[in-house]
């Protein structure tokens, strides 16, 4: 829906600016939405730089524009500009969380959004639970398999098809005339499997939608309760990422209420229980 706007990524911690096409109708909601976000960052942007010591109205209009950028995304506008703009407002606002989700949610659509890729390197550098360096081993397939995790998932599906219908074409000239058609088949039969496989992955795993970030900060405990003690010995910061890993459950909440909780893994392979409230999917 936003495909004819021009794209501008500032330096980290910047806004994605665009320049909008005239328009000879009305602007869909979604459009309408992104241009409030980006007038609602430019003001803040402004009062920042005319009275910094406005922090309270600066941070509630950086809020207004990240919100105006999820009303995009909800009205139909789910790029990874629209996520990236929303997880910069945030940035701005001191919303920690909601800013690594909405970086997390660009590099879903684009893996390829290096500006969102970095956000993220600068914000789990600053968490305390860090993601364990791999070995030789997961460099090395790290290496062989960039393609999966670096390569958006419909540039992936457009090269299968590609490669594929190449491959077909080719075997059935070889039919014909089997030299060199059966080996320009087979060569981009390779890639075609490779491709098919890596979009199966994408399509119907489900990383992506048990993938998570703890919104506000909370403590972890070893079970589904309050009763339970801590799994930790700080409570996780906004902005924790974690893994789903399994069905919620009810359990003691605050003041002794009933609420849900859900088994948790983190970056460091810890495991923990938390509540259902404190966080927020990637995929939702």
């Amino acid at each position: 829906m936003l495909a004819r706007l021009r794209l501008t990524l500032l330096a980290l911690g910047g806004v994605a600016a665009f320049s909008a096409p005239i328009r000879a109708q009305p602007p869909s909601p979604a459009q309408a939405a992104f241009d409030r976000g980006l007038q609602l960052f430019r003001e803040a942007g402004d009062i920042k730089s005319r009275t910094p010591s406005e922090h309270e109205e600066i941070s509630k209009r950086y809020r207004s524009a990240a919100q105006s950028f999820v009303e995009a995304w909800k009205a139909g506008a789910a790029t990874t500009e629209v996520f990236t703009n929303a997880a910069n407002a945030y940035y701005f606002a001191g919303a920690t969380g909601e800013s690594v989700l909405f970086y997390k949610r660009a590099l879903s659509v684009d893996p390829a959004n290096q500006r969102a890729a970095d956000a993220l390197e600068h914000f789990r550098e600053r968490l305390p639970i860090k993601k364990p360096a791999g070995g030789a081993g997961a460099s090395i397939l790290t290496s062989l398999f960039f393609w999966h995790d670096g390569i958006a998932f419909r540039i992936r599906k457009m090269l299968f098809l590609i490669f594929f219908s190449g491959a077909m074409l080719c075997f059935t000239i070889a039919l014909v005339r089997r030299r060199p058609f059966l080996v320009i088949g087979i060569l981009a039969a390779i890639p075609a499997v490779a491709l098919f496989g890596s979009v199966l992955v994408t399509a119907y795993g489900d990383t992506g939608r048990r993938e998570g970030v703890l919104l506000v900060e909370i403590e972890g405990r070893r079970g589904n309760g309050r009763m339970y003690s801590p799994s930790h010995s700080r409570p996780f910061p906004p902005g924790t990422e974690v893994t789903l890993a399994g069905e919620a459950r009810p359990g003691e909440g605050a003041s002794g209420s009933t609420e849900s909780w859900v088994p948790v893994r983190l970056l460091d392979g810890a495991e923990s229980w938390i509540p259902a409230r404190a966080v927020e999917r990637v995929l939702p």
